[in-house]
């Protein structure tokens, strides 16, 4: 039995605002149209590129920045094919992590997990009689409990660990 992610993310434009860039999903869009996405993923991998090259940046941040600025080459590569590509994808490699969290930012990350742990532990309690689901909640509650630990004990995180912290599994 499998069952569908509802996937409750934060709102990473709110936290580090100009990192994600509006965009409409890349199926049916304008030869011009798609001409202005790749400029803006380009500019997006270069500011990763240029971030990454900065010493301070530590090595999960390092990785983070390395990782998006990959996802941006290949969400390029596919729009000059002419391939279509997800809002999702597209917004991904639009964005651009920060080199280091402001204590702000940290906190609005630490309320915005121990939400998506309540929905953990809420949606467990009310799936009790399916095994499959309980444990995709515990999962998740897991996931919540390594991202809280690091980010209340101002430890490094990757915001693919944040994002995978904060996603809540749902029965269909």
């Amino acid at each position: 039995m499998k069952t569908k992610t509802l996937v409750k993310r934060a709102s990473l434009a709110l936290l580090v605002p100009g990192l994600f860039v509006a965009s409409a999903c890349a199926t049916g869009v304008s030869p011009e149209s798609r001409g202005q996405l790749i400029a803006q993923l380009e500019e997006a991998q270069t500011t990763d590129r240029i971030n990454a090259l900065d010493p301070t940046v530590g090595p999960v941040a390092l990785g983070d920045l390395m990782l998006h600025a990959d996802r941006a080459q290949s969400v390029m590569d596919e729009l000059s094919r002419g391939s279509e590509v997800s809002r999702d994808s597209i917004n991904d490699a639009l964005f651009v992590p920060p080199k280091r969290l402001s204590e702000k930012q940290r906190g609005q990350l630490i309320g915005q997990i121990e939400k998506a742990r309540w929905l953990d532990e809420r949606g467990e309690a009310e799936w009790n009689r399916c095994a499959y689901c309980m444990q995709d909640f515990r999962v998740q509650e897991i996931k919540c409990d390594r991202a809280l630990t690091k980010l209340k004990s101002n430890q490094p995180i990757s915001w693919d660990e944040l994002k995978l912290a904060q996603e809540v599994p749902w029965d269909p």
